[in-house]
Order: structure tokens, then C-alpha cells, then sequence
């Protein structure tokens, strides 16, 4: 291996057997013809890359894709099933919570616990010891057991013993989403830092923020797979197609939601049948299909803060509906409103009276006032007589999920383009 090379996979696979029952285990097992009773999975298939010294590089995907398994296989925490991992450098990792400590014993004797499985004696770690506790800032707690920390101060203590044990490779596995705002940001400096020092660094993370600000490169993973690979705008590029196709088939598959062109939904439009129902849903219209579009008018799921965007839909009539009207309203993934448009409220815009086989297609067009995050599109149609007084016809909760990006730091909800004037 070059000695330009810190990392080397070379056709990495992991395997894991899955069991519909401990049964089937030991059938297996103790079966004279070793018949098999379990079903393979492929968390990791095949994967080939180098990592030079030095670099940053980000690994993405959806849940499931392989990931963490990665990253465990290259500290040594799995084995495996084939192929090969070659590591030239001395490790520090923060994995899962909880990785690494034992919760019986207090932070500062797990302080010397962790350092010791790193390789360092007792005296390295006494150097090393006022740096590490000035960094986690956890006060007397620091003589308490572990047990007793919550999960933001059990991050502070592992991040402060990763970053200051002089590593030369860093991995972080999504473990900085723990920390309060103030902490990740103290993170992300010790991390540039670290990085202008030549220690190369591995992220998982969902926030492609992070992504984009700090890595030099970026694999995307799939089932298993390396789906792409290269600079980190391009792959983040990348991630939100897959995810808006993986959207596609998640509405397709329940029968709602966007369609690529030249594949809309066919159906034979029928008067409502009288079916026992949510008493607040009328069911004589439907909300077919929906899009969404970026400033540049490409269709996504990923909007930049403060970049106009637009939500389209189509609603299809089953019935008659006098004063049908639609709205649109961004929340948090906890379900609280953030940002909406209704074509009532907003413009009192009358959309005509509607009766079995129309159709019409709505645009809402709007400013991205959030701030950088993870929220959820909702949809709906429902006929308004008052402010006070409605009934809903069609609502699609949770229609598909957005993500804002564009902001290294974000503080608070809402994106403000502040300036500031030195007088």
C-alpha cells in the first residue's frame, strides 16, 4: 500500500444471515445435510476504495445502506465476510452512543479506560487530561458514572477524548447530532482544525451542510453499494435524486404522490360510493400528484434557505364541491406548523364550483424562510364557506420529506439575510 494511502478496501463484503425464527438457527445448525434456513443479507457488497492521508471524506445514504457497517469494519469493531481492510494510522472513533465506555464507571476513569484502549499509557493520558476535560465542559459531573449523563453530556466527554488524543485518522458516525448547537459548532472547529493538522477524517452524516463545508470528497452508498462518488456537491447532487426517486416509488406504491412525466396515474373517475370514512373527510376530491421545484426549476426535495421553490399538484374531482380550496404547510418532522400557503386565507382566491371529472392543477409559489433542517410537506383540498368553517376533502400528511440546505451554522427556525453595519 502507498504510503499516500491511509486507507485501503479492497472488495469488502459483509454478509449477515437472517433467521425467520431462533429455530430455523438451530435447525440449520445441527442438520445432517446442512440444509440452509436463512436468508443473506448484503449490508456491505463489494466495495473497493482508497482514502489518502489527509483528506476528509463524508459517506452518505439512507438508513440501511451500509454506512455504519463500514466505518465498523475499518476501526476493526466487524469482521469482514470477504475482502479487505488496510488501515496505516492510529484510529479514533466515535461511533454509536455508548461505544467504548463503560457506564458503571465515571467519566474521568473512563477517560483513562477509553485512552487505554487507544494504545496510550497512564502518564500520555495525565498530559492529555486538562485539555480533554476543558474541552467537554461537563464540570463535577466528570466524577459521576457515565450512567448518570445524558446523551449530550456523554457526547461532550467522547468527542473531547477522540479529538485530543492526537489521532491520525478521525471517524465520527452521526454522533454530533447528540450536542446542543453552541457544543457541535466548538465540534466543527476542533474538526477543521484537526483536519489543517493533516489528520484525515470519515463522516457519516445526514446533513449534507456538513457534507459540502467540510469534506474534500464524498461516497454515496446504496443496498450495500457504492453509488457514487466524488466532490462532495455532486454526490450530495446525487443523494436528493435517489431520494426523490425512492419518494417516487414509496407514493407510486401507495398510490399518491409526484410522477415522472409520461407516467401519470390512470384511473376511471366514479361518483363517491357512500363508505364509512373520517367523519372531517368528504372524499369527493383527490390530490393525484405533486412536485417539487427549486429556484432553477429542477424537480427535488432539497431547497436552499432563502430560495424561492414552488409545490405543484394536481386534484382530481369525484364529486361536487362548491368553494373547493387547496393548501400547502411545511412541518417540523415533530408535527408543528412552520410555513404555509392556502388559497383561501392568502388571496380569498375562489377556485369556481367543481363537480365529477374536473381537474385542475395548482402552483403554490413561496420564499424558503427556514432554516437549514429536515421538515415534512403536507398537502390538502377542503371546501371553505368562512375563516371558521370548512371541510376537509383530501389531506396528504407527510407527503414526502424536505430537506433546506445552505447554511454552515443555523440558529433558530427561521433564515434572516441580516446585515451588519460598523458605524
Amino acid at each position: 500500500m502507498s504510503e499516500d494511502i491511509i486507507i485501503n478496501i479492497n472488495k469488502l463484503t459483509k454478509v449477515y444471515k437472517l433467521y425467520d425464527s431462533p429455530q430455523d438457527r438451530l435447525k440449520e445448525a445441527l442438520h445432517p445435510l446442512r440444509k440452509k434456513y436463512h436468508k443473506e443479507f448484503h449490508a456491505i457488497d463489494d466495495i473497493s476504495l482508497d482514502i489518502r492521508r489527509g483528506e476528509t471524506v463524508g459517506i452518505i445514504g439512507q438508513n440501511g445502506a451500509g454506512k455504519s457497517t463500514l466505518l465498523k469494519m475499518i476501526t476493526g469493531v466487524l469482521t469482514p465476510t470477504s475482502g479487505s481492510v488496510s488501515v496505516n494510522g492510529k484510529i479514533s472513533a466515535l461511533l454509536e452512543l455508548g461505544a467504548g465506555f463503560n457506564p458503571q464507571l465515571t467519566g474521568l476513569e473512563n477517560v483513562y479506560f477509553n485512552g487505554t484502549l487507544m494504545g496510550y499509557t497512564h502518564d500520555q493520558i495525565d498530559n492529555k487530561l486538562e485539555e480533554i476535560l476543558s474541552f467537554a465542559d461537563i464540570g463535577d459531573f466528570i466524577r459521576q458514572p457515565v450512567i448518570t449523563y445524558s446523551s449530550g453530556m456523554f457526547v461532550r466527554l467522547a468527542f473531547a477524548v477522540a479529538v485530543n488524543v492526537e489521532p491520525e485518522i478521525l471517524i465520527v458516525d452521526e454522533a454530533l447530532s447528540v450536542g446542543d448547537m453552541m457544543f457541535q459548532a466548538k465540534c466543527y472547529d476542533k474538526i477543521r482544525s484537526l483536519m489543517s493538522g493533516g489528520v484525515t477524517t470519515l463522516f457519516v452524516t445526514h446533513n449534507m451542510n456538513t457534507i459540502s463545508s467540510l469534506c474534500n470528497s464524498a461516497y454515496l452508498l446504496d443496498s450495500g453499494k457504492i453509488f457514487a462518488h466524488g466532490a462532495p456537491n455532486e454526490v450530495t447532487r446525487a443523494y436528493f435524486r435517489l431520494q426523490r426517486e425512492m419518494e417516487h416509488a414509496r407514493q407510486d406504491k401507495t398510490g399518491a404522490g409526484t410522477k415522472p412525466d409520461g407516467a401519470l396515474r390512470k384511473k376511471s373517475i366514479q361518483p363517491p360510493q357512500k363508505k364509512e370514512r373520517d367523519q372531517f373527510i368528504s372524499g369527493t376530491a383527490e390530490i393525484t400528484e405533486f412536485k417539487v421545484f427549486n429556484d432553477e426549476g429542477e424537480e427535488t426535495f432539497a431547497l436552499r434557505a432563502g430560495a424561492d421553490f414552488s409545490v405543484w399538484m394536481k386534484v382530481v374531482f369525484t364529486g361536487e364541491v362548491e368553494n373547493p380550496c387547496v393548501g400547502m404547510m411545511i412541518k417540523s418532522p415533530q408535527g408543528q406548523n412552520l410555513l404555509g400557503v392556502h388559497s383561501y386565507h392568502e388571496r380569498r382566491m375562489s377556485l369556481g364550483y367543481k363537480q365529477c371529472g374536473d381537474e385542475i392543477e395548482i402552483n403554490f409559489i413561496c420564499k424558503m424562510l427556514l432554516n437549514p433542517g429536515k421538515y415534512m410537506l403536507n398537502l390538502s383540498v377542503s371546501e371553505h364557506t368562512t375563516d371558521f368553517e370548512y371541510k376537509s376533502i383530501d389531506i396528504k400528511s407527510n407527503a414526502a420529506a424536505l430537506e433546506v440546505y445552505g447554511k454552515d451554522f443555523a440558529f433558530g427556525l427561521i433564515h434572516n439575510d441580516g446585515v451588519v453595519i460598523l458605524n
